[in-house]
């Protein structure tokens, strides 16, 4: 349940330039840290926020990993 809410939370499609979000696409984390923070006693929501707040923390780091790898590819042919 946590992931078909969490997948209707943000835009269907994210695009980013040098591995970084568009500004305008890169909104689900901080509302999730104002929710988290806002529900932060509610045994349900709390966590669910604080979840989201990860994977979008970890979808981050992957993107931003898999463009230097790409652009490092690039250098080496």
């Amino acid at each position: 349940m946590r992931t078909t809410l969490y997948a209707v939370s943000g835009p269907r499609s994210r695009s980013g330039t040098n591995g970084e979000l568009d500004k305008d696409k890169d909104y689900v984390e901080a509302e999730a840290i104002k929710a988290a923070t806002a529900h932060a006693a509610d045994t349900i929501l709390g966590p669910f926020y604080r979840w989201v707040v990860e994977v979008e923390q970890h979808t981050r780091e992957q993107s931003r990993k898999r463009y230097q790898a790409d652009i490092a590819s690039l250098d080496e042919e």
